[in-house]
């Protein structure tokens, strides 16, 4: 009976939450529970609270009309939302400025732009947070 353990050894930039405790294998190595998301992948609010690009996307998947978005945070207090069309008929602006100013909080300036398309990473997915802002994370 063979038993294998991957041993991670590189930064990746990810925000992870740390288990407390043994793992039943008998491995005494730091468990890692939760994954919030890449460090640089967090927007934050007005009052300062951060929102990771999972809560982002729970916000924003059930709005009609929208085939891809990013949201760029280069200062704080301000916002770029940008998105592209499903189709001609999309027009989710209003909503799309109603559920970030109510989760990002008065005072957050959010600017919405319409693009054609939002680059792909070399790894071919779509960033859905970018953020310029000092990482909260160490």
């Amino acid at each position: 009976d063979l038993r294998v353990m991957p041993i991670i050894q590189y930064r990746v930039g990810d925000i992870a939450q740390k288990i407390e405790g043994n793992c039943p294998c008998g491995c005494n190595f730091p468990l890692l529970g939760h994954i919030a998301g890449r460090s640089d992948g967090f927007i934050s609010g007005a009052n300062g609270k951060l929102y990771s690009a999972l809560e982002i996307s729970l916000l924003l998947h059930p709005i009609p009309g929208i085939q891809h978005y990013r949201l760029v945070q280069k200062k704080q207090g301000h916002v770029r939302a940008e998105w592209v069309a499903k189709n001609h008929n999309s027009h989710p602006e209003g909503e799309l400025r109603l559920l970030l100013e109510k989760h990002l909080g008065e005072g957050t300036q959010i600017e919405i732009r319409q693009v054609a398309e939002i680059p792909r990473e070399r790894s071919g997915k779509i960033r859905s947070v970018i953020s310029a802002m000092p990482k909260p994370f160490r």
